[in-house]
């Protein structure tokens, strides 16, 4: 892949420019439809929130006056809010981006913060409204909430960048280990709800310092959720995941393994000679139909981990509501090019 300087990454990101991705976007714009999912993670938490910061009518939340006092620091999305953001974050407080562009803004304080970090998708764009950056062990974790309306779900947001669901995948991937002493480049976070339910993907990188090549283990972990909205004869089920990362380099490793188990089934349908690493998640029995959560594991060989590591990913979320002739079908696709800055 040609070599991006970091300022033309933001400016591509920041425009959701998506090139020749591994499936199709499929994003939707029905959620007044929908109730929201509940809000968790506030009801202890302190707050600073920036003065043009909106937070709906109903929102009862304790605040401070220095963010760096604060449990999770709410700026409002403008050019201001950078250089102050990232002293929050030097402070090892999270960090929340509200407003028009919000990844844009998000971009560049993670640019300017001086740790690992990376994001899993450039397939968004001006409309994102909500985002964040959690502190973690030496990196950055970025969230990006693909669906938030604001100033409406900012409430839900935040309980979600404070606390994060926890999630345990159905099937391991334990025939893919890491090595002793690898190091986090940071988690990137897309989350999000729709019609047919919800949604959150997680790509993680680790690297072994000072290994030369250097090996790259890329963890996408994905969580569907069923139920948001009856169809025709009830509400949507979950159907399937399909995790895809297509790399530069030639994976050495991918898994799990194709199998069947009272919970999944697992179709490992890998092409080593398009270096593309992808498995399908299909549920087995009423707990997986309700929800789920996969995962996949590739790891690669790198010459040079200088420059920025990149791959383009995708995972495909789908739900059903089964019909005689035909499924009524939702879908979400969270595709695009990855980026992480080991740093």
């Amino acid at each position: 892949m040609p070599s991006t300087t970091r300022r033309a990454l933001l400016a591509t990101v920041a425009t959701g420019t998506v090139g020749a991705v591994a499936g199709c976007q499929s994003l939707t714009d029905d959620r007044a439809s929908l109730g929201r999912p509940s809000v968790t993670g506030l009801s202890t938490a302190t707050l600073w929130v920036g003065d043009d910061v909106s937070l709906p009518p109903s929102t009862t939340v304790e605040t401070v006056s220095d963010p760096t006092d604060a449990d999770l620091a709410v700026y409002p999305a403008v050019d201001g809010s950078v250089d102050a953001a990232i002293e929050t974050l030097a402070a090892d407080v999270p960090v929340a981006v509200a407003g028009d562009d919000a990844l844009g803004t998000l971009l560049a304080i993670c640019d300017g913060a001086d740790r690992p970090y990376g994001f899993a998708s450039n397939g968004w764009n001006s409309r994102t409204d909500v985002a964040g950056v959690v502190p973690s062990s030496g990196a950055l974790d970025t969230h990006v909430f693909v669906t938030a309306d604001y100033p409406d779900d900012l409430p839900w947001a935040l309980g979600e960048l404070r606390q994060p669901p926890s999630y345990e995948s159905a099937v391991p991937i334990e025939h893919v280990p890491l090595p002793e002493n690898v190091r986090e480049l940071g988690t990137a976070r897309v989350r999000g709800y729709n019609a047919g339910g919800e949604f959150d993907r997680r790509d993680r990188v680790l690297v072994r310092p000072g290994s030369d090549p250097t090996p790259v283990f890329v963890d996408i972990e994905a969580t569907i959720v069923a139920g948001r909205r009856d169809g025709p004869t009830g509400p949507y089920r979950t159907d399937r995941v399909e995790t895809v990362a297509h790399f530069d380099q030639q994976f050495t490793d991918v898994g799990p393994s194709g199998q069947t188990t009272d919970a999944l089934r697992v179709q490992n349908v890998s092409d080593a000679t398009e270096n593309a690493a992808n498995t399908v998640f299909t549920p087995r029995n009423s707990e997986t139909r309700s929800s789920f959560t996969a995962c996949q594991r590739a790891r690669v060989v790198l010459d040079d981990l200088s420059e920025p590591f990149r791959y383009t990913g995708n995972v495909r979320f789908r739900w059903t509501d089964p019909q005689l002739l035909e499924d009524d079908a939702f879908v979400h696709h969270t595709p695009g090019s990855a980026v992480w800055y080991p740093r």
